[in-house]
Order: C-alpha cells, then structure tokens, then sequence
C-alpha cells in the first residue's frame, strides 16, 4: 500500500514536442500506469481522510456514515474506472464520482447548519471538494 508521501506525482498535462501527434497517442503515453499516480485520486483520498477524522466522534451514526460513504465512493470510482480500461467506462466511473463529491459537499453544509463542525474545517473540506471537481472534469475532457 502506498503512503502518501510515496505516491507518484504526476507531472503537468502537455508533452513537449508532440504537436503532430493525436490526441488518443499523447493520452495513451501520458496516462499512469496504476491509479495511485493520479493526483485526481490522490486528492479525494486526502478529503476522505479529513471527513473521517472530522466527524469520527459525530453522535449522528446516519450522517457520519452517509457523509463518509460518499467520500469514500470518490476515490474509488476513480480507481474502479480507470481499471476498466475503457475511455466510456472510465467516464462514466468519473461522473459517479463527481457526483459523490458534490454530494460530501452538500453535506458539509448540513453539518455547520447542525454545528457538526467548525466553520474553518468544514471550508477547507468544501474547497478541496471543488478542486477534486475540477481535477474530475479535466480528466474527464481529456478522455
């Protein structure tokens, strides 16, 4: 199992000399061999992490679970897609997983409505949920 210090960086989007090339031949040596390299995995792994810490101690056993779920489905929809080996497949496992995300953040509102939270944390969450979203969706254009 990788630590997340260990897990491998991807590095930028655009392979230098490559203008003639297709898309589909710049995606195919470009894309990570394992879906720990994938920052857009990586990212949801570290809001997991912070959910679970977040509401470890929450009292409300349904909303604990609901909210860790979700986070949970974000990363592994992305590693579950991109084993299918399939560009569709990997969308359609990417989609599922854009929309967890939204869902872990539609949550977090619940949670400072019902004061599960501090405002601070549940912020920092929400902001990582929509960079994870955006990191979704340009994979999701270069597929």
């Amino acid at each position: 199992m990788f630590q997340s210090s260990e897990v491998p960086k991807c590095q930028g989007s655009r392979i230098p000399g490559r203008k003639e090339a297709k898309r589909s031949e710049i995606l195919k040596s470009y894309m990570a061999k394992n879906f720990e390299e994938l920052i857009v995995w990586q990212d949801p792994r570290m809001l997991a992490n912070n959910v679970h810490s977040a509401f470890i101690d929450s009292k409300d056993f349904s909303f604990r679970d609901q909210i860790n779920r979700a986070a949970v489905s974000i990363m592994n929809n992305i590693a579950e897609g991109f084993e299918r080996y399939s560009k569709p497949d990997f969308k359609g496992f990417l989609q599922i997983a854009k929309a967890s995300c939204s869902e872990v953040r539609s949550m977090l509102y619940l949670a400072l409505d019902f004061k599960y939270i501090d405002e601070t944390k549940a912020i920092e969450m929400m902001q990582l949920g929509v960079k994870i979203k955006a990191e979704i969706i340009n994979l999701m254009n270069k597929l």
